[in-house]
């Protein structure tokens, strides 16, 4: 266990973190815990991946690790149950985030004295991890 004081300084950069990443007229709030809420008023389909992928890039630079989970509105839901199913897409990710880290974890690494089979094994890891595999360096 981190601690209270690196528990505090956590929440304070992915505070940060979010604050960079969203706009003037989104609502944040913290629900408790290591949990926020983004209340994106007037936010298209599109701009939510914005905002997602604003996130992410924040999150990475401030070197916090988070799961999101993103749910819009529609004319038929309410904020609670839009609240709910983002709730339930956060938990989706965050599973999906502990499975490849596990899989990483367990996958044997080794050495390799041939470089094609060291990228490719680096490609592997990145799409475990949803990332873009690199671009080969030949």
């Amino acid at each position: 266990e981190k601690g209270h004081a690196e528990g505090d300084a956590l929440l304070c950069r992915a505070a940060q973190a979010i604050k960079s990443a969203t706009r003037e007229s989104d609502v944040v709030a913290r629900l408790g815990g290591d949990e926020f809420s983004i209340l994106a008023v007037h936010c298209a389909a599109e701009e939510m991946e914005g905002l997602t992928d604003r996130l992410l890039e924040s999150f990475e630079l401030a070197k916090v690790s988070a799961s999101i989970g993103i749910a819009q509105r529609q004319s038929f839901s309410t904020l609670s149950e839009t609240l709910i199913l983002a709730d339930e897409k956060m938990y989706e990710c965050k599973h999906h985030r502990k499975a490849a880290r596990a899989k990483i974890e367990n996958a044997e690494v080794g050495t390799y004295a041939d470089p094609q089979r060291l990228d490719s094994r680096i490609d592997e890891i990145a799409r475990i991890l949803g990332r873009t595999p690199r671009q080969s360096s030949n």
